[in-house]
C-alpha cells in the first residue's frame, strides 16, 4: 500500500485579514496573489511576504502606512486543525499600476510579533 503525501506548499488559506491600527478589519483573500513564509535559524521571527492585487484601493482607503496587522490561518492536507500566525507590516513595496490602470500590484513586507518583542525586551547578563 503506498501512501500519497501533499506537495511542498499545498495549504488551503482559511483566513487572511488585515487589521489597521484603529481597528479596521478587512478580509485579502480575494485579492492576494501570492503568499511566502520564511523562517531561518540564524533569526528568532518569521517573516512573510504578500503580494496584492489591490482594485479597491486599500492603499489609500484603509491606508496601509505599515502599523497593520495581518492575522492568517490555513491548514495543510491530512491535518485536521488550522495553523494561526499573526504578524506585522513593516513594509509597503514594489508597488505597480496595471495596464489598464485599475488596480496596483504591490507587496505587504511582515515580520511576526517575536521580531517586535525582540527589539523590545533587553536582556542583560
Amino acid at each position: 500500500m503506498t501512501t500519497k503525501f501533499p506537495s511542498a506548499g499545498e495549504v488551503e488559506i482559511k483566513k487572511l485579514d488585515i487589521i489597521t491600527p484603529s481597528k479596521v478589519k478587512i478580509s485579502l483573500l480575494g485579492q492576494v496573489r501570492s503568499l511566502t513564509i520564511y523562517e531561518s535559524i540564524d533569526k528568532p521571527f518569521m517573516q512573510c511576504d504578500i503580494v496584492i492585487l489591490d482594485a479597491v484601493n486599500l492603499l489609500e482607503s484603509l491606508p496601509i502606512v505599515g502599523e497593520e496587522t495581518i492575522e492568517l490561518s490555513f491548514q495543510t492536507q491530512g491535518v485536521n486543525i488550522p495553523t494561526n500566525l499573526k504578524f506585522n507590516v513593516f513594509q509597503l513595496g514594489g508597488i505597480q499600476n496595471s495596464s489598464q490602470n485599475r488596480a496596483q500590484l504591490y507587496t505587504l513586507r511582515c515580520v511576526s510579533v517575536e521580531r517586535i518583542l525582540n527589539n523590545v525586551n533587553v536582556v542583560q547578563k
